[in-house]
């Protein structure tokens, strides 16, 4: 079995690649099941959010964020212009009813036609919402392109707890940039200019540190007092940890933090950070809460950070001989192997992107977010193997509950490739979740019978 480079395929992997649409980080990577290709006319957007509880604004601030790459806008024309508009809105529920809702009209312009096809420029804003009181919330993100009518949606709850403690955080906000205000602008706080990075996506070679901000709050009679905040950052699929704290003393109200964590040695995948806030040397934080970001794939990520890991994820593309060989270059020349390596399989050579490699790597990080089990990565799972080989089945058929029916006695599922007349059966004997593929392994419908 290979992961099949036809020209029906290549043409389905090159609009896969091409449509990738990231309904904010969060949502993409928590769906499960299989909807279908991406909707080539769907604005292609990224959200996020954060909740400080800071005046002018009133007792907390939602401060929304969105990022709209430029390809996933319809432009027209306007003195020698490309000007897109489109429509955000904000609706804010607390405990089931509806407490704001917000409406912007926007407009996006760039100088030339390339541009509105660029699938790494994109526009960045944030909008600030007052709210007035704890409680649990549902915020639902809309953005709806003016000329084509597309509508990207997403829903995320929160929940904000109100002030009985004498200290209190805000959630972290992972950033792209902070710098001192200069003007006055959307993404300003405590003097200082905050840009988030609403993907929480880092690791190229120029996002080896991670900026974060955060907020203390306590009240002006704390100035002062001595706080700790320790970081502890962990990946899913690994028992080591990084460990780090940093003092600082409170100016009373609310005490800003800033840091800038060093992520140069970190490897590709998902990662999860605990906060713990100590107050005056307190052994037991006033403040333990958990929050993600990622380190995304780039060659010099891998490089530099796994390469042995790297190459044994070639194993549903490279041959035995292939991977060895790889293994056994030199460090300075494993970047230039590497992308011979790729380069032979690129279906569009002399262009910029590679769509098979990037295709490749996409089914990698969707099996790791939906086959993981335990401490095993999706990628090296029966689905994820099936998965990354084929794409996406033309049909599943799932038996959840089957677990005294015929003929498996445990959860079980069917993946079909009408197309190719594959079908693959996945069973969940140990009720893990891990589905092992059964007999025939190569898919093949015609040995049934």
């Amino acid at each position: 079995m290979g992961f099949c480079a036809s020209h029906s395929a290549t043409m389905k992997i090159l609009r896969t690649a091409v449509l990738i649409v990231i309904l904010g980080h969060t949502l993409a990577w928590g769906q499960t099941g299989y909807y279908g290709e991406a909707d080539p006319s769907e604005p292609r957007v990224q959200w996020d959010y954060n909740v400080l509880g800071a005046p002018p604004h009133g007792p907390f601030r939602l401060e929304v964020y969105y990022k709209i790459f430029n390809d996933g806008l319809t432009y027209r024309k306007v003195d020698g212009q490309y000007v897109a508009e489109y429509v955000v809105e904000i609706i804010v529920y607390r405990n089931g009813d509806q407490i704001a809702g917000t409406t912007f009209d926007e407009q996006y312009v760039v100088e030339s036609f390339p541009r509105t096809l660029s699938q790494t420029d994109f526009l960045l804003n944030q909008i600030n919402v007052p709210l007035g009181a704890s409680g649990k919330y549902e915020l639902k993100l809309r953005l709806r392109d003016s000329k084509s009518n597309q509508v990207s949606e997403t829903k995320r709850k929160f929940k904000i707890t109100g002030k009985t403690k004498p200290w209190s955080m805000s959630q972290i906000e992972f950033c792209r940039r902070i710098e001192k205000a200069k003007d006055t602008s959307q993404f300003m706080k405590q003097g200082l200019t905050v840009i988030p990075s609403v993907s929480r996506s880092y690791g190229n070679e120029s996002e080896l540190k991670c900026p974060i901000y955060a907020e203390i709050y306590g009240s002006p009679e704390h100035a002062d007092t001595p706080l700790r905040l320790a970081i502890s950052i962990s990946n899913q699929f690994s028992d080591k940890s990084v460990d780090t704290s940093f003092d600082l003393i409170s100016r009373g109200a609310l005490t800003p933090f800033v840091e800038y964590l060093n992520i140069e040695d970190f490897a590709p995948g998902r990662y999860t950070v605990e906060f713990k806030l100590f107050v005056d040397g307190k052994s037991k934080p006033d403040v333990d809460y958990e929050e993600w970001f990622d380190i995304g794939w780039s060659l010099a990520t891998l490089i530099r950070t796994d390469f042995e890991g790297a190459v044994h994820q070639l194993k549903y593309v490279a041959s035995d001989r292939e991977k060895d060989s790889l293994l056994r270059t030199p460090e300075s020349g494993r970047a230039e192997v590497w992308k011979a390596f790729w380069e032979r399989r690129d279906p569009t050579p002399g262009t910029p992107l590679n769509e098979f490699r990037e295709e490749y790597y996409r089914r990698i990080r969707y099996s790791n977010v939906n086959f993981s089990v335990s401490l095993r990565p999706g990628w090296r799972t029966d689905r994820g193997m099936t998965y990354i080989r084929y794409g996406e089945p033309d049909e599943v058929e799932r038996h959840p509950f089957d677990l005294d029916g015929y003929p498996y006695n445990a959860p079980w599922i069917v993946w079909r490739y009408f197309s190719r007349n594959l079908q693959f059966v996945f069973v969940d004997r140990r009720g893990s979740g891990d589905y092992d593929l059964q007999h025939p392994f190569d898919g093949q419908v015609w040995r049934r019978y």
